[in-house]
């Protein structure tokens, strides 16, 4: 029952985060997030940005990429704040591919490897037990779906 209750505000700031996105003053500006005891920041130039978790750099996007924290939620008990992370290329041929960046309650930080379809169209299953992500595929024919075991991104067959 506590895991519900601590999951229902997380979905809550996903809905408002997915709706509004992260607030910028200007394109050079940093995007910042705190939830709870843990904060995000993206700072730099576009295609130039680095991921910064509690003050530690996540991600530092050698691959030249926009992006945005897209959702926020917590795995293991309330132990590990999961962001998923929408990796733009600004292009029309594969628009976005995704990662998840691991904040664990210990202060350990990891970032999964990109995945997904390139479409720019991902929906979120969260629950308690599980999260899910759903993925259309480019070609219109199905979607592909990706799960979190152990840190790492598996897509379901």
């Amino acid at each position: 029952m506590q895991n519900i209750l601590r999951t229902i505000p997380a979905i809550a700031l996903i809905a408002i985060v997915l709706s509004f996105g992260l607030p910028a003053a200007s394109a050079d500006a940093a995007k910042h997030l705190v939830v709870g005891d843990s904060e995000i920041t993206i700072n730099g130039e576009p295609y130039e940005e680095k991921i910064f978790v509690n003050g530690k750099l996540a991600y530092d996007n050698a691959d030249g990429e926009m992006l945005n924290v897209t959702a926020q939620f917590e795995t293991d008990n309330g132990n590990t704040l999961v962001f998923f992370l929408e990796c733009s290329s600004g292009g029309t041929a594969c628009p976005a591919l995704y990662r998840f960046i691991f904040a664990a309650s210990d202060g350990h930080v990891s970032i999964s490897d990109s995945f997904g379809t390139c479409s720019d169209l991902p929906e979120l299953r969260i629950s308690p037990e599980k999260m899910i992500v759903v993925i259309p595929n480019m070609d219109g024919a199905g979607a592909s779906r990706y799960r979190i075991q152990n840190k790492k991104v598996i897509e379901v067959k």
